[in-house]
């Protein structure tokens, strides 16, 4: 196995274009209030987080002669603030985007129409809107893949042909406005969606802590920000979370749930179709 080093004597393992982190930011629906504070943007501290966890990886792993220094997060907060400044009264998407160099790239759009009000906390009761998900039909080879490969599981990067090729494969039977979460998943442990981490509350269950999966070199994935939160909340605690686990989940009245959470949407509940 190539192991990551910055050594040019070594192998040199194909770097990122970019890593990034989606956030989600609401203005009054009169007026964008002046300046924008760092407070009106949930978990921007975790989003920073993990913005420098990445770039200190690939910086090492890379060379700093391609990433440079890492720019801070006082600039960070500089360009997205500006940008934010400047964006009409609205419901938004935000991407940071660090390119090689340290090169800074701020994108606002809309947020998506079915993204919902961000929720910190899953819903006490099931509620009534659910987001489908579905097991992806090939499990992630984990075992045999490279480790540049598994590095962008780890880590959040523009390079995400993993995710949009499970993407594609688990949209069987869906409508212009429905899209399915696709699971990825090993031959027998559940990881991730393709867009957020998980947590299950098993049928009949007599701890009111849900479980979401173990972070480890035999189940990698990436520690979204929400993730991070719940686990310091103790709202989630890892566990193993199996495939045959699922299968109980599926059995209708007996109390199981599925949520999904990621830091554009928040918590959100899932149903596995």
């Amino acid at each position: 196995m190539i192991k990551p080093s910055s050594s040019s004597s070594q192998v040199k393992m194909k770097s990122p274009e970019a890593i990034f982190t989606t956030l989600r930011y609401t203005s009054s629906s009169s007026s964008t209030k002046l300046p924008v504070t760092e407070e009106s943007l949930p978990l921007l501290d975790l989003h920073f987080e993990r913005l420098r966890e990445a770039f200190d990886h690939f910086s090492e792993r890379d060379g700093k002669d391609r990433w440079g220094d890492w720019p801070g997060e006082e600039r960070i907060w500089e360009e997205l603030k500006e940008v934010l400044e400047q964006s009409q009264p609205g419901d938004y998407r935000v991407r940071i985007v660090i390119h090689p160099g340290s090169e800074i790239e701020v994108h606002c759009v809309p947020a998506p129409k079915d993204a919902g009000p961000f929720t910190l906390l899953p819903s006490p009761d099931r509620p009534n809107d659910r987001r489908p998900m579905i097991l992806d039909s090939q499990d992630s080879p984990i075992n045999s893949e490279p480790t540049e490969e598994t590095d962008l599981r780890l880590y959040k990067t523009v390079n995400r042909d993993i995710y949009d090729e499970a993407y594609g494969r688990g949209q069987t039977n869906t409508t212009g406005t429905s899209h399915n979460e696709v699971l990825l998943h090993t031959p027998s442990s559940i990881l991730e969606t393709t867009t957020s981490n998980i947590a299950i509350l098993l049928p009949n269950s007599h701890s009111p802590k849900w479980i979401t999966p173990v972070l480890s070199k035999d189940t990698p994935f990436l520690n979204g920000v929400m993730r991070r939160y719940l686990l310091s909340q103790g709202v989630i605690e890892e566990g193993e979370v199996s495939i045959d686990m699922l299968n109980e989940l599926r059995e209708e009245g007996k109390g199981g749930r599925i949520i999904g959470f990621n830091g554009l949407r928040g918590v959100w509940e899932g149903e596995l179709i």
